[in-house]
C-alpha cells in the first residue's frame, strides 16, 4: 500500500509558488517553513475544493485535536526514522524500529476516527485503516509491541537527527533542560547499568556508542530488538512519514486563523468559481499581527476578467504595500484552505502566485535595474492560465521616461497572459489598455483622518500631497484655525 497523501489526490498539481513570494508577502513571519512547504504546490481547482471541506472538518475542535496529535507522533516517527539512517549502531536502529513499529500502531487506531470527515480525510483513515488490517504489519506490530515491553532498559535513551553544533545523531532524552547534555548521557548511562567509567569516555559522543554500551549490559533484550529489525525493518515505508509536514500544516494554517479570529478578524470561507476572477469584501493584512498590529484598515478588491489588472500609486506610507500584501496572502489562503480574512471573498481557479517586491539583496556584478528584468522576465516565464501577480515598485531605479516604457510594457504583456495583478508604481503616466488605477487616500470615515483607504481614481494626474498634509492636520484651513490671523493680516 503506498501512502496517498492527505492535501492532493494526485501528484499533479496547478503550479507552483515560489518560497520569495512567501518573504515577500510576509508569510514567513505567520508560518514556519515546514507549513509554507506544502504551499508550494498549487491546488488544482478539484483539490482546492477538496481543501476547502478539510478544513471545513477541522473548524470541528476534536477533529482539529486529533490532527494536532497525529502531526507530533508522525514528527516523532519521522525524526526516528532519519536519525536511524545517520546512526551506525545497528543496535540503535533496532531498538528506534521497534519503537516506530509500536507507535505506528497506535497511529493508525488514532487516523481512523478520521473516516467519514470529507474526501481527504476519510482517504487519510481509509490507508491507515487498511495498513493496520495488513497480515504483515500486523505481525510486525505484535513482534514490536512484545520487544518493546521487554526491552524497556532502553527506553531512557533517545537518538536525535543532529548533536548541538554538528550533523551526528547523539542520544539523550528530554531532561532537565539546564542540565548539560554530557550530564544528561552519564546520569542516563548509570540508570541502565552502563558502567561510570565508561559512560565518562562517551562524554558527547554519537548515540550508536551510548545503546551499544547499554546493550553490552542487558545482550539478551537487544537482542530481541535486533530480532525485530532484522526480521521487518525492509517492509518499512518511509513515504508514511511525510504524513509529518501534511498534518503540520494542517494544524499550523488552523492556528493562524484561530489568531485572526482572536485579534477580532473576520474570517470567512471563500466562494469557489469557474470565472477569472478575486474579489472580496473588507480584506485585511493578516501579516500585520506579526508586529501585534491592532488598528488593521480593511480594503476592497475586485479583480475580474473585465477589470483584471490595476496600477496603484499614492503617498508613500499610505498603505499600498499592505494592499498588495493582504490581496496575496488571502489568495494564497484561499487556495490553501478555502478561508480568508475577510468579509466574503470569491476566488476562481488561481494556479499561481507572483510577486516582485523591493529587496536589501547586494546585486554583485549586475545593477538592480538588470535584476528587476530579470526577475520580471522569469515571473512571465512561469505563468499558468490563471496567475495572480504583485508588483510593488518594479523598474522604480531607473529614470521616469524608461520606467514608464518598462511598466507599460510589462503590463502589456501580464494583461494578454491572462493574469490578474496590482502594479504598484510611481511612474508618472503609465497607462495599459485594461488596466484601471487606483490610489491610496485619507479615509474619509475616519474621524481622526489618520488612516488611508485604496479606492478607484485616475492616478495619473493626481497630486498627494494634499493627502499627506490632511493626515497629518496641516492643510491651510487646519493651519488657519490652529493660528488665526492677527490684526493687519498677520498670524501668530
Amino acid at each position: 500500500m503506498r501512502y496517498p497523501g492527505l492535501l492532493f489526490t494526485s501528484e499533479e498539481s496547478a503550479g507552483t509558488v515560489s518560497p520569495q513570494v512567501f518573504e515577500d508577502l510576509k508569510l514567513n513571519t505567520l508560518l514556519d517553513g515546514r507549513a509554507l512547504s506544502r504551499m508550494e504546490r498549487v491546488c488544482t481547482a478539484a483539490d482546492q475544493a477538496r481543501r476547502a471541506e478539510l478544513f471545513d472538518a477541522l473548524e470541528d475542535r476534536d477533529v482539529l485535536a486529533a490532527v494536532s496529535r497525529l502531526a507530533e507522533s508522525a514528527q516523532a516517527m519521522r525524526l526516528s526514522f532519519e536519525a536511524a539512517q545517520k546512526c551506525d549502531s545497528r543496535i540503535a536502529r533496532a531498538v528506534l524500529f521497534v519503537r516506530r513499529t509500536d507507535r505506528l500502531d497506535a497511529f493508525c487506531r488514532e487516523a481512523q476516527a478520521l473516516a467519514g470527515k470529507g474526501f481527504l480525510l476519510d482517504r487519510f483513515a481509509g490507508f491507515f485503516a487498511g495498513l493496520a488490517r495488513d497480515p504483515d504489519f500486523s505481525e510486525a506490530v505484535a513482534a514490536a509491541s512484545d520487544a518493546a515491553e521487554k526491552a524497556r532498559v532502553f527506553n531512557r535513551l533517545s537518538l536525535k537527527a543532529g548533536a548541538p553544533g554538528g550533523d551526528e545523531p547523539y542520544a539523550g532524552p528530554a531532561s532537565e533542560p539546564n542540565e548539560p547534555f554530557g550530564a544528561q548521557l552519564r546520569r542516563i548511562a548509570g540508570e541502565i547499568g552502563v558502567p561510570v567509567k565508561a559512560a565518562k569516555d562517551i562524554g558527547c559522543a554519537v548515540a550508536g556508542e551510548t545503546f551499544d554500551l547499554a546493550a553490552s549490559s542487558h545482550p539478551d533484550e537487544a537482542a530481541l530488538a535486533v530480532g525485530v529489525y532484522e526480521k521487518y525493518a525492509a517492509d518499512e515505508d518511509p513515504s508514511i512519514y511525510r504524513c509529518a509536514d501534511e498534518l503540520h500544516f494542517a494544524k499550523a494554517v488552523c492556528r493562524l486563523l484561530a489568531r485572526a479570529r482572536e485579534a477580532g478578524l473576520p474570517v470567512c470561507r471563500v466562494t469557489k468559481t469557474a470565472k477569472k476572477i478575486f474579489s472580496a469584501s473588507g480584506l485585511y493584512d493578516l501579516t500585520l499581527l506579526a508586529k501585534d498590529e491592532r488598528n488593521i484598515v480593511p480594503n476592497d478588491v475586485s479583480l475580474t476578467g473585465d477589470e483584471p489588472f490595476f496600477f496603484l500609486s499614492g503617498a508613500n506610507g499610505g498603505g499600498k504595500t499592505t494592499y498588495l500584501r493582504a490581496l496575496g496572502v488571502n489568495v494564497l489562503l484561499a487556495v490553501n484552505c478555502g478561508r480568508a480574512i475577510a468579509d466574503s471573498a470569491e476566488i476562481g481557479p488561481v494556479d499561481g502566485v507572483f510577486t516582485h517586491f523591493p529587496g536589501d539583496e547586494d546585486f554583485v556584478g549586475e545593477g538592480r535595474f538588470a535584476n528587476e528584468v530579470a526577475r520580471a522576465d522569469s515571473i512571465l516565464a512561469a505563468l499558468g492560465s490563471f496567475p495572480v501577480v504583485l508588483l510593488n515598485e518594479t523598474y522604480s531605479t531607473t529614470s521616469n521616461d524608461k520606467s514608464v516604457e518598462y511598466t507599460c510594457d510589462l503590463a502589456h504583456e501580464l494583461i494578454a497572459r491572462g493574469a490578474l495583478g496590482v502594479y504598484v508604481t510611481h511612474a508618472k503616466g503609465v497607462r495599459a489598455a485594461g488596466a484601471g488605477s487606483l490610489i491610496c487616500q485619507v479615509d474619509p470615515d475616519d474621524a481622526n483622518r489618520r488612516t488611508y483607504k485604496i479606492v478607484r481614481a485616475n492616478g495619473g494626474t493626481r497630486s498627494y500631497a494634499a493627502d499627506v498634509l490632511g493626515k497629518y492636520g496641516l492643510t491651510e484651513e487646519a493651519l488657519r484655525e490652529r493660528f488665526p490671523e492677527r490684526g493687519g493680516g498677520e498670524t501668530v
